[in-house]
Formats: C-alpha cells, structure tokens, sequence
C-alpha cells in the first residue's frame, strides 16, 4: 500500500510541475492565450488535452477525496489562473449562473466531476452545487442582528468543522466578549447555546462524534 502511495505521489509531483505551466504538446504554450471551456462538458474535453494518458489511467486507482486534494495545488491552481475563474470569465459566469461563485469551488467541482467521469460514476453536479452552498451557509459568521436577545459585543475568531449524518457540512463558531466572560457558541443548523469553557474542550477533543456532542451540549443549554 505504502509503495502505491509513493509511486501515485510522484506521478502526480510530476503532473504539479507540468499544471503549472502545461507542457504536453497538445496544450496551449505559454506565450498563447489559453482556451476557456464554456461549461463542465468542454472542461472535460480540456482536461483530456492536458494531461497525459498515464495520470488519467492512474484516476480509477484513487479516492476522489485523495485525486481532488492532491490536484488542488497544481492542476486546480493552473485552471483558475488560466480559466479566468478569478476574472469572471464565461466559465466562471456558467458556475455563478449555478449559484457557485468561489474559485476554489468551481475547480473544485471540475476536479470532482472529472475524476468521476473517468471512473464511470455519476457526476450528480446539483449535489456538488447543494453541497458548496451549504458550506458557505455554515461558515459565515452570525450578524449582530441574530445575537441572542441582551447580548452585545461578541467576536468570532474560531470555530470547528464537523460532518452531520443529517445536513451535511456543520460548522460551530466561538464567540467570546472582551467585556465579560462570557462563552457563546453559534451553529446554522443548531443555534445558539451559552457554554463553559470545558465545553469547548469537549467539542475541540472530540473530532469524529462531535455533532453527538453539540446536541447534547444544545439540549442541556436550554434546560
């Protein structure tokens, strides 16, 4: 297994170094503008350009997690630059048409759907979409307008991710106040619940059941 990593790991290095600036022979030089697909289908075409036949025989023998993560630095880096996903260009206008307006999570959800494709599975691009949205959701901070009633002055300078059976992408921020001592945590999917500094612990220590914990934390909160 350990062998399969290293082999995997150098084959995409040497993909990191030819992303950056392509340099299989079908691929634009660098002194000419790139091409810019207009939709997933043309990226898809694109990408069978670019990359050399071993790296897209290599796609089925990895996780999606392991090819989109390995492929976010170089490839994924290559096609927002070159794409225009940072310069609204008319790919990154067919995502912001699809309510996706990050340019990490339109390479993202061209990495994803490319490695599906090359290993015959279904690309289920709503799902991708519903998923990066409720990420963005759960991630901003709460405005001061949906602070509890009487509270005032807290500071969101932390948090902790979590995965919901449920809901999908969780996120929990840490609100402390510079006048009191007080400790607010604040959840899209859960609201919010006055805790204790042990509390916190107990959400930072337990990684893998933490929305379990959260709940409980929730429920004795209102009691």
């Amino acid at each position: 297994m350990k062998t399969i990593t290293l082999i995997l790991t150098f084959l995409l290095a040497t993909l990191f170094n030819g992303c950056a600036q392509p340099s299989a022979k079908n691929a634009n030089s660098n002194s000419q503008k790139s091409y810019i697909p207009k939709d997933l289908q043309e990226c898809f075409i694109e990408l069978d350009k670019i990359l050399p036949d071993s790296i897209k025989q290599s796609i089925p023998t990895q996780t999606e997690d392991q090819f989109s993560s390995r492929m976010h630095m170089g490839l994924g880096m290559w096609m927002r630059n070159n794409w225009g996903l940072w310069k609204g260009s008319r790919l990154s206008k067919y995502f912001n048409e699809r309510g996706i307006n990050h340019p990490d999570d339109m390479s993202g959800i061209i990495l994803d759907s490319y490695y599906r494709k090359n290993s015959g599975k279904e690309i289920k691009l709503e799902e991708q979409i519903i998923y990066y949205q409720s990420y963005w959701k759960v991630v901003k901070k709460p405005a001061k307008d949906i602070f509890p009633k009487g509270v005032n002055g807290l500071e969101f300078n932390s948090g902790m991710y979590y995965e919901s059976r449920t809901k999908g992408k969780g996120f929990v921020h840490v609100g402390t106040s510079s006048k009191t001592d007080d400790i607010w945590i604040y959840d899209y999917h859960l609201g919010w619940a006055k805790v204790s500094e042990a509390n916190i612990k107990r959400i930072e220590q337990n990684v893998k059941n933490r929305e379990e914990v959260l709940i409980e934390i929730y429920q004795r909160a209102k009691q």
